[in-house]
């Protein structure tokens, strides 16, 4: 389908989200756009082809279409190739490789592959770890105004890797994040508040921005905040709300956040009034059905371990 290059490119992105949404039509004209050689089409459509929007799931597909972007020096498909060589998706695992490719986009500054880059330096990945090196990479991605590199310098600064452990310092990186929406820092903001890590202790900052986080999904805030209202940070506690939070926090399935046990269920139960919990196990149900979010779906949530 020959035509207008920029008019198809635009159509694609009219089509790809909001209210009048056609996955399909939407991955016809950046195929379109494609074939004519453009090679931020070729990445889109590669994208879509990684996860199946409007086009049967092919990653090797899509692997082809980002290697002819790339090979046009295309800083967002040398950033895909690098991801899909660290995962390993239908095409073999190659961490040297996606250190390479993640180093050609982020010389051009791309945000997303400076922020990659450095995780692969602080957990050691396809070359020797480097901290220090992590560091200067997610400062280059901070200085762009890019969240995941704010988080990320916050999370440095906590746990005193390749900087002096600063907890004000995290906690004014994780303050940055945490404004722009990335819910892992506002998780980890409103924890700082429940502990007065670099912030005075201010139980009522803690819940905004915890709230703020398992409003994402953030599974890490659901079990904070039933454990902050339990009466680790409240005084007095607020069994009700712990109650609450403890049974959305149940649902909870990532294996890296604490676990809710019955035990605990049983007893926030206990101090709670019989009308009182029902109102908030039916809260909790419709909360839970309600919550369709995927808090920000990314393979890098790194916390520094």
């Amino acid at each position: 389908m020959a035509g207008n290059l920029r008019a198809q490119i635009e159509m694609g992105l009219a089509l790809e989200s909001g209210p009048e949404a056609d996955p399909v039509e939407a991955a016809r004209w950046f195929l379109a756009a494609a074939n004519q050689g453009d090679p931020g089409a070729q990445t889109d459509i590669g994208y879509l082809y990684w996860i199946g929007s409007g086009v049967p799931r092919d990653p090797e597909r899509a692997f082809m279409w980002f290697q002819r972007a790339a090979a046009e020096g295309y800083a967002g498909a040398q950033y895909d190739i690098g991801t899909m060589l660290v995962q390993g998706d239908r095409v073999k695992q190659d961490l040297p490789a996606a250190l390479n490719w993640y180093r050609r986009a982020a010389a051009v500054g791309f945000a997303p592959a400076e922020v990659h880059l450095g995780v692969l330096y602080a957990k050691g990945m396809g070359t020797e770890r480097d901290d220090r090196e992590a560091f200067r990479w997610f400062q280059k991605a901070a200085k762009q105004h890019y969240a995941w590199g704010k988080f990320l310098l916050g999370t440095l600064y906590k746990t005193g890797r390749g900087v002096e452990a600063n907890l004000a310092e995290a906690a004014k990186w994780y303050r940055k994040a945490a404004e722009q929406g990335l819910s892992l820092a506002q998780n980890n903001l409103g924890a700082a508040y429940a502990n007065g890590e670099g912030v005075e202790r201010n139980f009522s900052e803690a819940v905004k921005w915890l709230r703020l986080a398992a409003d994402q999904g953030d599974e890490d805030a659901r079990f904070n905040l039933a454990i902050n209202y339990s009466g680790a940070q409240h005084d007095p506690p607020n069994y009700g709300e712990a109650y609450f939070w403890a049974l959305v926090a149940e649902h909870n399935v990532d294996p890296s956040v604490p676990r809710v046990s019955q035990e605990l269920l049983k007893e926030l139960r206990e101090h709670v009034a019989p009308e009182e919990a029902e109102r908030a196990e039916k809260r909790a149900q419709d909360w839970i059905e309600k919550q369709h979010i995927a808090a920000d779906v990314n393979p890098w949530k790194w916390k520094g371990d």
